[in-house]
C-alpha cells in the first residue's frame, strides 16, 4: 500500500480502501468473517470516526475563531519577529516537530484519539509513558536532519529529476 502511494500510483484513500478489501478477503478466506465480526468492526470503525472528526472539528472550530480575531497576523509578526535565521524557524516550525507535539503534554491530541480506541485499562498515563521513546526518536530524527540536511532532498532529487 505505502508503495502505491510513494510512487503515484493511488492515493492514500484508495490504498486504504484496498487494504480494507484484501483484510476482508483474507477474512472470507479464513471463515473468520461472521454477522458478529462484521457488526463489531463497524461499531469500532464508527466510534473512531468520531473521534477523528470530533478531533478535526475542534481544530477547525479553533482555527477560525482564530484567524477571525486576527491571530494568523499576530503569530507571523511574533515569529518573524524573532530574528532565528533560517535554522531557528525550521526549528521552532518544521512537521516533525509538529507531529512531536501531537504526542507530548499539555494537549497531545493524538494520545486522546489513542486512548479513545484502545482497550478497557489503559490510562492516559500509560499512553505518555508508552509514546516517550518515539519522541526520542522523532528528536533524534530532527537532529540527524540538522547535521546532514542534503537527506531530506536526496531521494526526491533522485526520483523527480
Amino acid at each position: 500500500m505505502l508503495g502505491s502511494i510513494f510512487f503515484g500510483v493511488a492515493s492514500p484513500s484508495e490504498a486504504a480502501g484496498v487494504g480494507a478489501a484484501g483484510a476482508t478477503a483474507l477474512a472470507l478466506l479464513r471463515r473468520s468473517l461472521d454477522g458478529a465480526v462484521l457488526r463489531e468492526v463497524s461499531r469500532r470503525t464508527a466510534r473512531t470516526t468520531s473521534f477523528i472528526f470530533a478531533i478535526l472539528t475542534g481544530a477547525s472550530c479553533f482555527a477560525v475563531v482564530l484567524r477571525g480575531l486576527g491571530g494568523d497576523q499576530v503569530i507571523e509578526a511574533a515569529v518573524t519577529g524573532l530574528g532565528l535565521g533560517a535554522t531557528g524557524l525550521v526549528l521552532l516550525l518544521m512537521a516533525v516537530c509538529l507531529q512531536t507535539s501531537f504526542l507530548t503534554p499539555p494537549v497531545g491530541p493524538a494520545l486522546f484519539y489513542l486512548q479513545g480506541v484502545a482497550p478497557p485499562g489503559v490510562e492516559l498515563r500509560h499512553l505518555y509513558r508508552g509514546v516517550l521513546p518515539f519522541v526520542g526518536l522523532q528528536l533524534l530524527g530532527l537532529a540527524i536532519l540538522f547535521t546532514w540536511p542534503e537527506l531530506v532532498t536526496w531521494l526526491p532529487d533522485l526520483l523527480y529529476r
